[in-house]
């Protein structure tokens, strides 16, 4: 890639996640000027208010992206991710993919920079929920995992800031015995959880994020479903193994913690939603349920742990001398 400083553009910046991208980047220390937010009109400005807080966002000119050194692609607008990918071929940029399209295979964001450069300039990001069960197999690999099902419990969020606030919207109506909204999700939320409609093409991506990340060919599946919380994910995750599941359960949690990928819950603590909704690093208790049979219940916010934190990981790694 090319020599320059460390501009950034994130494309379609008028959700949640690139709130969280400028936050993690100043964390980072990365100058407020370093970060171009990019809306999806291509010839003015737009100016987004939410909340009291407004942010302009500039119009796609491919003479913006000449000295960009990575985009985070937050959009599905077709145009604008057509324009996107032909510019990161010219110009020579990275692109982190927030939707790439499902016959895509995902990256480890673990890779080393020589790796990841290999496989640029365009890196996709894994499903959340795959890239957790992931990090579950790959502990395990000793006790050669055989089959995974999840049962996925998404939060608002997920639907990004009109998620978030319809559900708080119906939450306090249901309470005052007002009218709730349901543009977004279509039903009442609060104080209600129901099932995500099986997407075919979403079984296959998640098994193929597995598969990516994990070299993980055994069964798999998911299920879906919509839980009344703001920002915290929670999978239930049955993984049948060839070993027994009470050494593996023991094994893991170790793996687990000398890679630092996600924190072991305490022998008798059970973490949840409550605790977990705004902790950075996600959260797993392994039990045991069965000879054979291993239980792990995963906690991460979607939004400190989601694909906000793998493109930032790359970046980080992307942008290292040498």
């Amino acid at each position: 890639m090319k020599q320059r400083n460390f501009l950034t553009a994130v494309i379609g910046a008028d959700n949640l996640e690139s709130e969280e991208i400028s936050r993690q980047m100043d964390e980072m220390g990365f100058e407020k000027d370093e970060v171009h937010f990019f809306g999806l009109e291509t010839d003015m400005a737009v100016l987004n208010v939410q909340d009291d807080d407004a942010r302009i966002l500039l119009p796609l000119d491919e003479s913006r992206f000449e000295e960009i050194y990575a985009a985070f692609l937050l959009t599905a607008d077709e145009k604008a991710r057509d324009s996107i990918l032909g510019w990161a071929s010219r110009h020579n940029f990275w692109v982190f993919d927030f939707l790439p399209g499902n016959e895509k295979t995902c990256v480890d964001p673990g890779q080393s920079k020589t790796a990841l450069t290999k496989l640029g300039p365009v890196l996709n990001l894994a499903d959340p929920d795959a890239y957790h069960c992931a990090c579950l197999l790959k502990a395990l690999q000793k006790w050669q995992p055989k089959s995974l099902y999840c049962h996925s419990f998404l939060p608002a969020s997920t639907l990004g800031e009109p998620g978030v606030r319809e559900l708080f919207q119906q939450s306090t109506g249901v309470l005052n015995f007002k009218q709730v909204d349901t543009a977004v999700f279509g039903r009442q939320m609060a104080f209600n959880f129901f099932p995500v409609p099986p997407d075919a093409q979403a079984l296959r991506r998640f098994s193929a994020d597995l598969e990516s990340l994990a070299e993980f060919k055994g069964e798999s599946g998911r299920i879906v479903f919509r839980f009344p919380i703001f920002h915290c994910a929670a999978l239930s995750v049955l993984i049948e193994l060839e070993g027994d599941a009470g050494a593996a359960a023991k094994g893991a949690a170790n793996q687990l913690r000398k890679n630092d990928s996600l924190s072991v819950a305490a022998a008798h603590s059970w973490p949840s939603p409550l605790e977990n909704a705004a902790v950075g690093k996600p959260a797993v208790k392994l039990e045991a349920a069965g000879p054979h049979h291993l239980w792990a219940w995963v906690l991460y916010d979607h939004l400190k742990s989601g694909k906000v934190s793998q493109a930032l990981t790359m970046l980080s790694t992307l942008s290292k001398e040498g």
